[in-house]
Parts: C-alpha cells; structure tokens; sequence
C-alpha cells in the first residue's frame, strides 16, 4: 500500500512558523495541535529562519 505525500499550501506553512518563531510555542506542541510531523515543521521553521538571513531557499 502506498500513501501519497501531503501537501500543505504556502500559508498554512507561514502560519505553522508564525507560531513557534513570533509566539514562542514549542515545535512539537505546534505539530501536534495541527496534525503534522515534529520533523516537518522544525524543517520549515529552519528554511524560514535561513530565508530571514538572506540564504536562498533550495526547490521544494
């Protein structure tokens, strides 16, 4: 059996981030509440908080 990959729309991702980085929420009290993986929203957060310094963002 093979599961398809979400996808979440570019908005739900900045509102996932809003909450740890503005409002200081734990990752994985976030991921939970929102029914997503710890890891996948540490990643955002990471690629957010690179795009923030300047770092241009790698595909995906």
């Amino acid at each position: 059996m093979t599961s398809k990959r979400r996808e979440y729309t570019r908005e739900f991702k900045l509102e996932a981030v809003c909450l740890v980085v503005d409002h200081k929420r734990k990752v994985a009290e976030v991921a939970e509440s929102l029914g997503i993986g710890a890891s996948t929203l540490d990643n955002w957060v990471r690629k957010y908080k690179k795009e923030q310094q300047g770092v241009a963002p790698a595909a995906g």
